[in-house]
């Protein structure tokens, strides 16, 4: 069985995070597929696409919590403008989602499972609040550091999503860089053997060759 230790997370407004059961989960059908829609915040390109429009069995409860009320209400998700950014994703095949929220100023996303026994999570930050801390303006990305321990084997999925402009993203994991690919604003990197003990740091290199860093805290929650 599956036993989540530790979450860790850039911008943390709403988590929804479930070990041994289906998590992160979405539903809801629409026509949205044909149409493109103006985007939910200028930095991410992806919601000027044509939303997908497939249901997947494992996208059935998130309707239930009222951050993820369909129809675009105001603090809520719009389940009909979701979009895929990844599908078999790591050790448990998972998918990377995201979708708009808080009347377009929000973004929202999730990682899924394969089966309703793989772990998974979601999360929803507003990356243009002004409120936000000092660190966490201005950052360009989102992050969230997933650590799980399944059968005994521990490990940290890294994933979460990108504005446009950045044109690189890497990961110090105890002072060792590796790179984290990103393709359609979304970002996935599996590291088995990883724990919520180590220091890490992620990197994101903009198109001007500025930088944004973030250091994902090593404290107990």
């Amino acid at each position: 069985m599956s036993a989540l230790r530790r979450r860790r997370a850039l911008f943390v407004l709403v988590v929804t995070a479930i070990a041994g059961t289906a998590a992160a989960v979405i539903a809801g059908v629409s026509d949205a597929g044909t149409k493109v829609v103006r985007p939910a915040v200028p930095e991410l390109g992806v919601f000027s696409e044509p939303a997908d429009t497939a249901v997947d069995p494992r996208l059935a409860g998130l309707a239930d919590s009222p951050r993820f009320v369909s129809g675009g209400k105001s603090g809520a998700a719009d389940l009909f403008r979701l979009h895929v950014l990844g599908r078999d994703l790591g050790a448990f095949s998972s998918t990377l989602v995201v979708l708009p929220y808080h009347e377009d100023r929000g973004v929202c996303y999730a990682l899924l499972g394969r089966t309703e026994t793989d772990p998974g999570m979601s999360y929803c930050y507003l990356p243009l609040d002004p409120q936000l801390p000092d660190e966490l303006k201005d950052q360009h990305f989102s992050g969230s550091w997933f650590y799980t321990n399944v059968d005994g084997v521990p490990r940290v999925q890294l994933f979460g999503v990108a504005f446009d402009d950045v044109n690189r993203l890497r990961l110090s994991v105890n002072g060792s860089w590796r790179e984290v690919p990103v393709s359609r604003n979304g970002f996935y990197l599996d590291l088995p053997g990883a724990s919520y003990k180590d220091s890490a740091r992620i990197e994101a290199t903009l198109a001007d060759g500025s930088k944004r860093v973030y250091d994902f805290p090593n404290t107990d929650d």
